[in-house]
């Protein structure tokens, strides 16, 4: 969100209602495209950078290395700068990854946003007007609303630049705003080292309890439209005495969302999300996310959810992260005058499920597969056996797949699945999904027409390094139904 709010206010707000003086094609072998906005006196370029040919390489423009897939925005008289930049920015080298940067200068403020990116060093233009180095100081604007002073070293004057340290998080909360200033007076800096920290804040240890509580979120009901710092889009949370009502603000388009502020995640502490769901609109769906508030802010599937209960899932079994990182949860509704009804939004330290035997990832169907998404099949859920049938026999083939988890291929993970019967005309696939990159399907069984018990190890079929999010994919195909005990992932 602070990330479009950044780019719709330097960019895109300089185009809209303004004339297109040029556009045109600087290399179409690598997708260079520009476009050039406004007045002929200061316009506004936009040059963007397809990488066509997949080089994953940065594009050097005028000392701007521009990420792939980014741009470089920018007036005339450099007043505004702003893009997506992965390399170097006026020349000085940034920290690694892709950084989301924008820069606008006044005539007594410079305000930077930087909404995606670790912390990084920025060298930006020094007004001319500015002329007394004492007087220069820097602020930054948190999340949180608050405005403190930057300390001292973190501005560097020079006679024509000023180089800025732009932190991803001052004492854990997120920078929304650098304020770079000069006025009349002496400029003020903080007395007491600030807490600087890049896109990774680590957070105390938390043996147990509850981090997001619908109950603990008083602020709801002072005014009907928020919940505590969450973030909504064509959406408006609601509260009675027994649960948070989250509904379509203009049912006609369909679909809306809610965002949670960033919540930090200690991958390897067992956290675990609920959520209670006590009605659903008929034709409703709510699909729930978890997000990166750091990096790519990529995104996982934690639930589909289409009628009412408790849904659960192991973080750890679709974040992929090592460290400890912000995440927020995205509740999208979709449906024609959708609406949900929900009395828990739990993220819980030590309570998720373990694991039986010595499978990390073991599904043996005594739940009731709320995490699972299905498309034109029937699942029947009895004494730790699913039953998987095609709803509608004229279409001739169906799907059921598992919720995202995270699976390191370097580690040669064992892939189980557990079949008691096959009914005659019946048959069944097995593929593996990416939820990443170019979301590649692999398939470990084809046309099965038996019962089986295979173990496949996932290194045969899968050449992708370190661990990332993939889906368990089972197809049917035929006629009858087909029964299933387990599906787990063990170690080799």
């Amino acid at each position: 969100i602070w990330a479009l709010d950044a780019m719709q206010k330097s960019v895109n707000a300089r185009t809209f209602g303004q004339p297109l003086l040029d556009v045109g094609t600087l290399d179409a072998a690598a997708g260079v495209q520009y476009t050039t906005w406004g007045s002929t006196d200061d316009p506004f370029a936009i040059t963007a950078y397809f990488d066509v040919a997949e080089t994953g390489q940065s594009l050097a423009l005028d000392g701007y290395d521009i990420a792939p897939g980014g741009f470089l925005a920018r007036t005339t008289e450099a007043g505004v700068v702003a893009g997506m930049f992965s390399g170097q920015f006026r020349g000085v080298p940034l920290s690694d990854g892709v950084h989301w940067i924008t820069v606008e200068e006044g005539p007594d403020q410079i305000d930077i946003r930087h909404p995606i990116g670790a912390s990084t060093p920025l060298r930006i233009r020094r007004p001319a007007a500015w002329e007394e180095d004492a007087n220069i100081g820097v602020s930054f604007e948190l999340a949180d609303g608050a405005v403190v002073l930057a300390n001292a070293d973190m501005l560097t004057i020079d006679t024509d630049v000023l180089d800025v340290v732009l932190p991803g998080f001052v004492s854990g909360q997120p920078v929304r705003n650098i304020i770079v200033t000069s006025g009349d007076q002496t400029a003020q800096w903080s007395v007491e080292p600030l807490l600087i920290e890049s896109v990774q804040p680590q957070v105390p240890a938390q043996e147990s309890g509850t981090l997001i509580e619908v109950a603990a979120l008083d602020s709801l009901r002072a005014d009907g439209q928020s919940v505590g710092a969450w973030q909504t889009d064509n959406a408006t949370w609601t509260a009675s005495s027994d649960e948070l009502r989250l509904d379509l603000t203009d049912p006609g388009l369909g679909r809306g969302k809610a965002e949670s502020a960033p919540v930090m995640l200690r991958i390897g502490a067992g956290q675990s999300l609920t959520i209670g769901v006590t009605s659903i609109s008929d034709g409703g769906r709510l699909v729930v996310q978890v997000q990166e508030a750091f990096g790519a802010h990529e995104s996982v599937d934690a639930f589909v959810i289409a009628e009412p209960g408790d849904y659960t899932v192991d973080l750890e079994q679709i974040v992929t992260a090592a460290a400890d990182n912000p995440y927020t949860l995205v509740f999208w509704l979709e449906g024609h005058d959708a609406s949900v009804g929900l009395q828990a939004i739990d993220i819980v330290t030590g309570d998720a499920v373990a694991p039986v035997n010595d499978a990390w990832w073991d599904e043996q169907f005594d739940k009731t597969l709320k995490n699972w998404i299905t498309e034109n099949a029937t699942l029947q859920v009895d004494a730790g056996t699913l039953t998987l049938q095609i709803a509608d026999e004229a279409i001739g083939f169906g799907k059921v797949e598992s919720a995202s988890v995270s699976i390191d291929i370097g580690e040669a993970p064992m892939l189980g699945l557990a079949v008691s019967q096959v009914d005659p005309d019946t048959a069944y696939s097995l593929q593996l999904q990416e939820q990443f990159g170019e979301y590649a399907s692999f398939v470990l069984l084809s046309d099965v027409i038996t019962s089986i018990s295979p173990e496949l190890d996932l290194s045969n079929f899968v050449s992708a390094v370190g661990p990332n999010p993939y889906r368990i994919v089972i197809w049917i195909s035929g006629v009858g139904s087909i029964k299933f005990d387990r599906v787990s992932l063990t170690a080799r």
